[in-house]
């Protein structure tokens, strides 16, 4: 008889059970790793103060995290104002008490302390700078002509690196002042030379012009290059009418103020501005607010053009009323004198009205009537 077959199921391997334990446990203890940054938190203290971190932390990441209370260092100007807050010694970090980089790890139970950084001033640099001579003028009168030409000085100045701020100057060579002398024509007539600056003006200028031509008085006109390339027509008007004009700088700022090749360009193009509207370069050169020193009065000489003051401000760029025109002019007339009143610049309804007046008063007290070149050639 055959043998009949039987089916035996096999006691379960308790083997691949564990090991499907095991392999779980380590898959929660990875999930808790990763979270954790492999390991688990760190319990550090950081400048007195406790902190959890995760694992791989350097000091560099607690001072990114605000942990840290230490600061960089600031610079200064050699004047003790801050030119950079965090431009002057790093932080420094200890971690248990030996110093550390930033890029240090820190581990659980480190004590980490920072330190600030030394504030730190700017260092500072010597240069010789050029000491422009002043201008001083002597005696009393509408014409001026040099006396003493002048020399630059020259002093040793200490300053800031990054601010520029001066901290000392000693003057190594004095300047040597222009000297110029004042005075009057020697023709024993009594001359006036009326002059308007700031022009060519919209309106304003030709109506001037209309004025002085109909009382048969020239004018000298000291107009304002950018003025001029604007009104090329007003400045040929005026010319047209015989009346003289002069050079009144570019934009009329103040050329003491300015180093030779700036005071240059001002005056040369006015110049190229002028001869281009009326067809001749100026000879004469009125520096805007009467502020002269050597090197404006080099460059007015590099240009051939002679230097013109007033003796006779009627403040009529003030405003200050038609009558007070006149009588500003009354007063500070002398035997021959320049009087300086405005065309342009601003609103000279007041010069306009008050012109009429003051020719009327010039001529009742028997002066003659030139233009600067020709008060300068009675000289």
């Amino acid at each position: 008889m055959p043998a009949v077959a039987t089916h035996v199921t096999p006691p379960p391997r308790r083997g691949i059970g564990v090991l499907t334990a095991i392999a779980s446990v380590l898959l929660a203890a990875a999930l808790v790793a990763i979270v954790w940054g492999f390991g688990g938190p760190l319990h550090v203290t950081v400048d007195g103060v406790a902190h959890t971190v995760q694992q791989g932390a350097t000091v560099g990441d607690l001072a990114a995290a605000h942990y840290t209370t230490g600061r960089a260092g600031s610079l200064f100007s050699v004047n003790g104002g801050i030119i950079g807050m965090v431009a002057g010694d790093p932080v420094a970090f200890t971690r248990n008490g030996r110093a550390v980089v930033g890029a240090q790890r820190v581990y659980d139970g480190d004590v980490v302390a920072s330190y600030s950084g030394a504030d730190r001033t700017e260092r500072t640099v010597s240069e010789k700078v050029s000491i422009d001579p002043t201008a001083t003028i002597k005696g009393s009168g509408p014409i001026l002509k040099v006396v003493r030409q002048g020399t630059p000085g020259v002093s040793l100045v200490r300053k800031g690196a990054i601010s520029g701020e001066i901290v000392s100057t000693r003057v190594l060579v004095p300047a040597e002042n222009i000297v110029l002398q004042a005075s009057m024509p020697t023709s024993a007539d009594k001359l006036v030379a009326l002059t308007f600056d700031d022009g060519p003006w919209p309106v304003q200028t030709d109506r001037i012009v209309a004025i002085l031509k109909e009382a048969r008085v020239r004018g000298t006109f000291f107009e304002r290059g950018e003025q001029v390339r604007r009104y090329p027509q007003i400045s040929r008007n005026v010319v047209a009418a015989g009346d003289v004009v002069g050079n009144h700088s570019w934009n009329h700022p103040l050329l003491t103020r300015m180093r030779a090749p700036q005071v240059r360009t001002q005056i040369a193009d006015a110049a190229s501005a002028i001869k281009a509207a009326t067809g001749t370069s100026p000879t004469l050169f009125r520096p805007p607010y009467g502020a002269i020193n050597h090197t404006v009065w080099a460059q007015a000489k590099v240009m051939r053009e002679s230097i013109v003051l007033w003796d006779v401000d009627t403040l009529d760029w003030s405003k200050p009323g038609v009558f007070k025109i006149l009588s500003n002019m009354e007063d500070g007339m002398g035997r021959a004198s320049i009087v300086l009143m405005h065309d342009g610049g601003g609103d000279r309804s007041q010069t306009i009205a008050a012109l009429p007046l003051v020719i009327g008063w010039l001529k009742a007290n028997g002066y003659t009537f030139v233009t600067v070149d020709q008060l300068e050639a009675a000289r």
